[in-house]
C-alpha cells in the first residue's frame, strides 16, 4: 500500500488535534501496512485492501475497497472507509495519553 500524502496529512492532523508533538510517535511502512508507534509498546496499523466483484446481470466489473486496522495486538478490524480509520486513530491516542 502507498501512503498517500493525504492520509499522512489526516493523520498528522488528529496528532496535532490532540496535543501530541512530533517526537513522540513514529511511521513505518512493512509488508503493505503503515505501523504508526508511540513509545516502544504501543501501535495502530492500518492496511488497505481492494477486490472487486462482477454484476451478475450487466456483468460490469465492482470496485470494493476497505480498511483492515489493528490496535496494538488485538485482533483486525474491518473499517470501510477513510474517516472510520481516523475515529480508530483517534480512540487509540486517547486510550495512551497519560491522563492527569
Amino acid at each position: 500500500m502507498k501512503f498517500k500524502e493525504s492520509h499522512r496529512q489526516d493523520i498528522l492532523n488528529v496528532f496535532a488535534d490532540l496535543g501530541m508533538a512530533k517526537e513522540h510517535y513514529s511511521f513505518q511502512k512493512r509488508n503493505g501496512r503503515i505501523i504508526i508507534s508511540c513509545g516502544r509498546t504501543s501501535t495502530f496499523s492500518f492496511f488497505q485492501t481492494s477486490d472487486f466483484d462482477i454484476d451478475m446481470l450487466t456483468k460490469a466489473r465492482i470496485d470494493t475497497s476497505h480498511f483492515e486496522v489493528k490496535l496494538n495486538q488485538d485482533a483486525v478490524l474491518i473499517v470501510s472507509d477513510w474517516e472510520g480509520v481516523l475515529s480508530q486513530l483517534n480512540t487509540w491516542i486517547k486510550s495512551i495519553i497519560p491522563k492527569d
